[in-house]
C-alpha cells in the first residue's frame, strides 16, 4: 500500500461511522476538508505565536538599546558638565590675570599721569635747549 491509500482497519472505521454510497462519500468528503482547515488553522496559529515570540524578543533588545543610550546621554551630560565647570574657572583665572595685569585703577591713572610729566619734562627740555 502506498501512504495515500487508507489502511483496511481505517477504511472499516470510515465505513462504520459514514457509511457508504453517495452520502457516505459527501461526509467524508467534509470531514477531510475540515480536517484539513484544522491543520490549516494550527499551522497558521504556530505562525503567530512565533511571530508574538519574535516581537516580544525584538522588544526586548529595544528596551535593552534604549537603557544602553540613556546611560550614554548621561555619561554625556556629565562630561559637558565637567568641560563647563573647567572653563568657568579658566575663565575666571583669566579675569584675575587680566586685573592683576593691568592693576587698580588709581594705578593706572598714576601711571598715565607719570607718562604726561615724562612728557612734559622732555618737551619742556627740548624746547629749553633749541632756544
Amino acid at each position: 500500500m502506498t501512504g495515500g491509500e487508507p489502511t483496511p482497519a481505517q477504511d472499516t472505521t470510515r465505513v462504520a461511522l459514514l457509511g457508504t454510497g453517495r452520502m457516505g462519500t459527501a461526509i467524508a468528503r467534509k470531514v477531510a476538508a475540515a480536517v484539513v482547515n484544522l491543520d490549516a488553522c494550527r499551522s497558521e496559529s504556530n505562525i503567530e505565536q512565533q511571530q508574538f515570540s519574535n516581537c516580544q524578543a525584538r522588544a526586548q533588545a529595544d528596551e535593552a538599546a534604549i537603557e544602553r543610550l540613556k546611560s550614554s546621554v548621561a555619561s554625556l551630560n556629565d562630561a559637558i558638565a565637567a568641560r563647563d565647570k573647567i572653563l568657568a574657572q579658566q575663565s575666571a583665572e583669566c579675569k584675575a590675570e587680566l586685573r592683576a595685569a593691568r592693576g587698580t585703577f588709581l594705578g593706572r591713572l598714576a601711571r598715565t599721569a607719570e607718562h604726561v610729566a615724562i612728557g612734559v619734562a622732555m618737551g619742556f627740555a627740548i624746547g629749553e635747549a633749541v632756544r
